[in-house]
């Protein structure tokens, strides 16, 4: 898997897999009463930081660089197509494994 899509994953990895714990112990009532967003608090209440954003700084540059060196312009559609094919092959991944 890709570096930067991997760090994607490893971000709010940890916030999906309690979240089903959040309701049964009811936290998550009380994250719904807070003044803040429910989506910010649901996805980023606890972030698993020390891998996530190295991986991703790591994958970014590596990107850049082949990128450069195989003369492929820097052009937000080539990012859109960078970011969904890496999305696919995650999902792909994901479903056979």
């Amino acid at each position: 898997m890709h570096d930067h899509g991997r760090a994607v994953y490893d971000f709010f990895y940890n916030n999906f897999v309690q979240l089903p714990e959040h309701i049964k112990s009811g936290t998550f009532d009380v994250m719904i009463t807070l003044p803040v967003s429910l989506q910010f608090m649901a996805t980023l209440r606890t972030t698993d930081v020390d891998y996530s954003i190295p991986n991703l700084t790591g994958g970014i540059v590596m990107v850049v660089y082949g990128w450069r060196k195989a003369a492929v312009p820097l052009t937000a559609s080539n990012i859109a197509t960078r970011l969904i094919w890496t999305f696919a092959v995650h999902n792909y991944t994901s479903a056979s494994s």
